[in-house]
């Protein structure tokens, strides 16, 4: 039987095994001369772009979930890759069968060869995407951008259905900037003429920032308009939008208000279009929803959950879910080396955990295990261990009836550790 994930990672080792390029956060203009060369129809679809720091994959799964649910025919584009390298492309919650993936991938790596062109792995798997979900005429496309949105890869829409604009906050300040103005400027690099543009409730000077770049370009700027009061969440959340109660099965406080955004855009998107999504399909959607590596529990016994914190925003919605367990905390952690890793570290801290420090090997961007030993230095209650199955071990070996395990970081760290736990393997 042929593998056809192994098949794709020759090819993609073929191609950046030796040197890698970084993507250019200052032009996308190399995926808009892409999707001229492939001559893929963007025409074709209704895209729902999704932007922002945190909340906006959770916004996307939830929202796929409520359109499939109503009967329509999705597209999904998220990131990274949890479950194989396949899982951030899927077409009614399916992800892209291996072998259309490899098709795919090995017709745009013959012609970018063939014309010489340089690709950063980002815009190959975008590519991807679009022509699937143009060749299988989905009724709407997410699409979830990768970093910022004006020089994004995913940014090369001259329409569109939607825009959405999720929770903005620091990331990435070393290409967006280092205010929540500048950060704002360039999520809203999205916007298009006339689009519809719904955007998360936060500070009057992101939301000022957003509508003032809609108001160039014609563009229709809406504000969630309800509160959102969560009621209860565990591995689920309970919340009150809008008079009515729902009820999300994602666990943290936070999913609250990603959820309603959904719920909104849903109801909106079904008058604008004139779609048919009843109540049915929002509450069947929102009960439905599985999204790996987002404060998940893996296990029961030994109690173990898994989440992809990588930011001070993310770290401190990890801390506070987990704080209202009441549990005492083995967290097993690690850090890529372009991320604030000591603002998110000191937010863990704030746990009174067990931490056992550990490797991340991902594609040059890991930290080298000594200076991250070193930076973060010896004291009690932390353990430098390198190999991951070993840190899992102690992970173990410290577990009692009143703790639990966590792994967090990066979702990539996660989604390494998802495998060991498990005893899966995915080619990510």
């Amino acid at each position: 039987m042929i593998n056809y994930f192994e098949k794709a990672s020759e090819i993609l080792d073929g191609l950046y095994g030796t040197a890698k390029r970084k993507r250019d956060m200052t032009s996308n203009e190399n995926m808009k001369r892409l999707v001229e060369i492939f001559g893929i129809d963007l025409s074709k679809l209704n895209v729902i772009h999704v932007a922002g720091t945190v909340g906006k994959g959770s916004f996307c799964i939830i929202l796929d979930n409520i359109l499939r649910e109503a009967g329509l025919k999705t597209g999904l584009y998220v990131g990274p890759s949890i479950e194989g390298m396949n899982d951030r492309i899927r077409i009614n919650g399916a992800f892209i069968p291996p072998e259309k993936f490899y098709t795919y991938l090995k017709t745009i790596v013959d012609k970018i060869t063939e014309l010489e062109i340089n690709c950063i792995y980002f815009e190959v798997v975008t590519l991807i995407a679009l022509m699937y979900f143009a060749d299988e005429g989905v009724d709407f496309a997410i699409v979830e951008v990768g970093v910022g949105g004006l020089y994004d890869s995913t940014n090369c829409f001259s329409t569109k259905a939607a825009d959405v604009i999720m929770k903005v906050d620091y990331d990435h300040q070393n290409v967006l900037g280092n205010t929540l103005e500048e950060i704002a400027f360039n999520k809203a690099g999205i916007i298009m003429p006339f689009d519809t543009v719904y955007v998360y409730p936060q500070g009057d000077n992101v939301i000022e920032v957003i509508k003032d770049e809609a108001k160039k370009v014609d563009a229709k700027v809406k504000v969630l308009p309800a509160d959102v009061d969560v009621e209860k969440t565990d591995t689920k959340t309970s919340f009150i939008y809008d008079g009515e109660e729902y009820t999300v099965s994602l666990a943290g406080a936070f999913q609250a208000t990603n959820a309603a955004m959904a719920v909104w855009v849903a109801k909106d998107l079904a008058t604008r279009f004139r779609l048919d999504i009843n109540d049915e399909a929002i509450r069947k959607g929102l009960g439905e929803v599985k999204w790996p590596c987002r404060i998940e529990t893996l296990k029961e016994k030994p109690y173990i959950i898994i989440d992809g914190a990588h930011n001070e925003i993310s770290a401190s919605e990890l801390k506070n879910y987990l704080m209202s367990l009441g549990k005492r905390v083995i967290m097993i952690t690690s850090f890529l080396k372009d991320k604030d890793y000591r603002k998110v570290f000191q937010t863990f801290e704030g746990l009174k955990a067990d931490f056992i420090i550990t490797s991340l090997v991902f594609k040059g961007r890991d930290f080298e295990f000594e200076k991250l030993e070193e930076s973060i230095g010896e004291r009690d209650g932390i353990y430098f261990i390198k190999d991951n199955k070993e840190a899992y071990e102690k992970a173990l070996e410290l577990y009692t009836d009143d703790s639990v395990i966590v792994v967090a970081g990066s979702l990539y760290l996660a989604s390494v550790f998802r495998d060991l736990i498990t005893g899966e393997k995915h080619y990510n």
